[in-house]
Order: C-alpha cells, then sequence, then structure tokens
C-alpha cells in the first residue's frame, strides 16, 4: 500500500470514500492509474483523477525516475 500522504488524500477526495487508499507495485499504481491500454477507458475523469494522483506523489516526494 502507499504511504503517501498527499497521493492518498487526493484519492480520498476524489473518491469521496475515507478509507481509500493507493495500491502498487514497483512499476503500476491502482485504483485510476493507467497502467495499460485495457484501463483506459477515455472518461475524462480518469485523465483528471490520475494527474493529480501524480501531482500528490509528486508533492510526497517520489521522484520522477530513478
Amino acid at each position: 500500500m502507499y504511504q503517501g500522504g498527499f497521493a492518498n488524500s487526493i484519492l480520498r477526495f476524489m473518491t469521496r470514500t475515507p478509507a481509500e487508499a493507493l495500491k502498487g507495485d514497483n512499476l503500476h499504481f491502482w485504483p485510476y492509474g493507467i497502467n495499460g491500454a485495457h484501463e483506459d477507458n477515455g472518461q475524462e475523469m480518469l485523465y483528471i483523477t490520475n494527474v493529480l494522483i501524480m501531482q500528490g506523489m509528486k508533492k510526497d516526494g517520489l521522484p520522477s525516475s530513478y
């Protein structure tokens, strides 16, 4: 489970679910991670939420690349 406070707060705000938390591995995150073409449903809210979570991850200190 992802422990960063900013990204998880954004997820909770966007989903209106107080206990929601990001999950992931060393390459992907979910929910709202677009981890492959099969997860891209073309909905604007998916893109907005994905970008906001990524911004939260940056604010949490996650580097852009290794």
